[in-house]
């Protein structure tokens, strides 16, 4: 995988000359708490993060952070920094604060920055590029992105497991629905469940229509005549104990109730 710019410096500001880290830092809008006192200790930081890389290997195509030491005068161990693009022909141009405070036009190469301060008497010492600086990130590395998409994999994969445990678990639960006579009764509850479900509370289950209370007892005999009927026989009667709580099995297939409040038949 290639390295992909998460953040593209606004090179197009002013700068002061001599203050080159304050210009990459506001060029990527690092946080005032984020900032380094110089670009050597930028750099430190670049490389205690894992951003730093000390060759010429620039990534083409991309904007990166340049670093160089300081090695004599009155600014020796400072550093200097600056922002770089590299083309995909490997031409480069290089933007610091010596640039955009009006100083000269960007560098078309590192010598061509190092000769620069050498004609005011200043030595450099390239250092590496780095990904980012004072804790704005403006390049992710293969390495990252190879990592993240890894990660999103495993996501997806982890998701679709869920989704079809979650699946396989509802066709399981409709089995186990099935497994269960799909015929209406007559169930009474032979301890007390609360409400509705009360000690001698007696009531009409379908699956289309699920508990409905029969207060009376006259109201199951005349069910038990309109089954004999259609069907040649009366309703089956279940019972619900706190041993085999039959109701809460029936009300897996349809737990509606028709009251609040149901009345026992004594």
């Amino acid at each position: 995988m290639a390295y992909e710019q998460t953040y593209i410096p606004n090179i197009n500001i002013g700068a002061v000359r001599g203050w080159c880290l304050g210009y990459v830092d506001d060029s990527i809008s690092a946080a005032q708490i984020d900032r380094s006192y110089s670009a050597q200790i930028a750099y430190n930081r670049a490389v205690a993060r894992g951003w730093l890389h000390g060759d010429y290997n620039f990534p083409t195509g991309h904007w990166v952070i340049l670093f160089w030491s300081i090695d004599n005068g009155e600014q020796v161990g400072l550093g200097h920094v600056a922002n770089a693009f590299i083309g995909d022909n490997g031409a480069m141009q290089i933007h610091d604060s010596e640039v955009h405070a009006g100083a000269r036009a960007p560098y078309g190469s590192i010598q061509e920055l190092l000769n620069w301060f050498a004609s005011g008497g200043v030595r450099l010492t390239f250092l590496g590029w780095a990904l980012g600086c004072d804790g704005v990130k403006i390049l992710k590395s293969p390495e990252e992105n190879a990592q993240e998409e890894a990660t999103r994999k495993q996501a997806e994969a982890e998701a679709q497991r869920k989704a079809e445990e979650a699946e396989a678990q509802r066709q399981a639960d409709e089995i186990e629905k099935r497994s269960i006579p799909m015929a209406e009764c007559i169930i009474r509850c032979k301890d007390d469940f609360g409400q509705p479900f009360v000690k001698d509370s007696v009531f009409y289950w379908s699956p289309q229509t699920g508990f409905l209370n029969i207060p009376d007892p006259a109201g199951y005999d005349y069910l038990d005549r309109i089954n004999k009927q259609i069907n040649g026989k009366i309703l089956p009667r279940l019972y619900s104990t706190k041993g085999e709580p039959v109701h809460a099995r029936l009300a897996q297939i349809s737990g509606a109730v028709n009251v609040k409040t149901a009345k026992a038949i004594k």
